[in-house]
């Protein structure tokens, strides 16, 4: 009975300690946490003070105090003609498309229907020869370097009739009298023997024009003329081959710029290539305007400078430079009677 009792006394002695450590271990940390709450308020404007007090130079320089900025968008100015107020041909012309260029003040002094679409057939050889010139001077290549036309690229320029510019398969030709080839006897073969001469990694013929007329597309662009979309380098006929004779007229005038460019377009007189493994001679070449135009000169303004088109879809097309009393002038006709209209166009309104 003793010990039950006894047993009894310290069990209930033992819960009485535990309650009170209970309540101890309470009150510390009710008393922790009121103590550790006054010491974050207390912090807390201290590092607010310090922020403060930190200069307006050293933050500007963590980048975590910097709101990104977007750079201003550059516009960019393409090339144009001065369109302001020109004259119109009357219908005394017989082509479709027409336009007249101080060459330079750059401004339209005449104009039909200058930026409605048309078939600009071998014009397109304008902005070839540009390209390859450009190429040229991007990779510092000589004019004086060489390829070797495969025979391949003769096959289908001959099945569709292509004037060629007298290159035969297999010749190493220079690049200077390739870019002749292209503006005097509008040779194709000469086209794309530029194309091959720049993209000739691309494989075959045909994916090494593709290059190339890609490149000649971009450099459209950049220059200005936004409703040109060429196929093909040599300005065959293709129904998403078009051009504008606003667009044409411009990228001549700034192909114009080009020393080598202007000599090539401006050679009135047979051009030698000379020898090459081909032709141990050399050959000549003649502009196809040249062939009709000798013997023909209007005392008012002399033509200095033509490149031809024509194809069957696109007509008559002839983009020129005449002098008159010392000033220069391009014009660009298209789908009508061009040695006709030209002189029209010079005789009836130059100023």
């Amino acid at each position: 009975m003793y010990n039950i009792f006894g047993d009894f006394m310290k069990i209930e002695k033992l819960k009485i300690v535990l309650a009170v450590l209970i309540v101890f271990l309470v009150i510390y940390f009710a008393i922790m946490v009121q103590i550790h709450g006054k010491a974050n308020k207390e912090v807390i404007p201290i590092a607010l003070e310090v922020t403060k007090a930190i200069p307006k130079e050293n933050t500007a320089n963590d980048i975590s105090f910097q709101i990104p900025v977007a750079p201003p968008k550059k516009e960019v100015i393409l090339p144009s003609l001065n369109e302001e107020s020109y004259g119109s041909f009357s219908t005394d012309i017989e082509s479709e498309y027409a336009v007249l260029v101080d060459l330079e003040s750059e401004k339209i002094l005449t104009g039909k229907n200058i930026r409605k679409a048309c078939y600009p057939a071998s014009l397109t050889k304008i902005l070839t020869a540009y390209t390859a010139l450009e190429l040229a001077k991007r990779d510092n290549i000589s004019l004086e370097d060489t390829v070797t036309l495969p025979t391949e690229l003769f096959g289908p320029l001959n099945a569709q009739g292509a004037s060629m510019a007298g290159f035969l398969p297999n010749e190493n030709v220079r690049l200077i009298d390739l870019i002749y080839g292209t503006l005097l006897p509008s040779g194709a073969d000469a086209t794309v023997g530029l194309a091959y001469f720049f993209c000739s990694g691309s494989g075959s013929i045909e994916m090494a024009e593709e290059c190339f007329v890609d490149i000649m597309n971009e450099y459209a662009l950049k220059l200005g003329a936004l409703d040109t979309h060429f196929v093909t380098s040599s300005g065959l006929h293709d129904p998403e081959h078009y051009s504008t004779v606003y667009d044409v007229a411009l990228i001549l005038t700034e192909a114009l710029k080009d020393p080598t460019f202007k000599a090539a377009f401006t050679e009135q007189d047979y051009y030698h290539v000379p020898p090459s493994n081909m032709h141990p001679d050399g050959f000549t070449l003649l502009g196809t305007f040249w062939r009709y135009r000798f013997g023909d000169e209007n005392p008012d303004f002399t033509i200095t400078g033509a490149k031809t088109g024509f194809t069957d879809e696109a007509g008559q097309c002839l983009a020129s430079l005449a002098v008159k009393n010392g000033k220069e002038y391009i014009a660009v006709t298209c789908k009508g009677a061009y040695l006709a209209d030209t002189d029209i166009v010079y005789g009836n309104y130059l100023p």
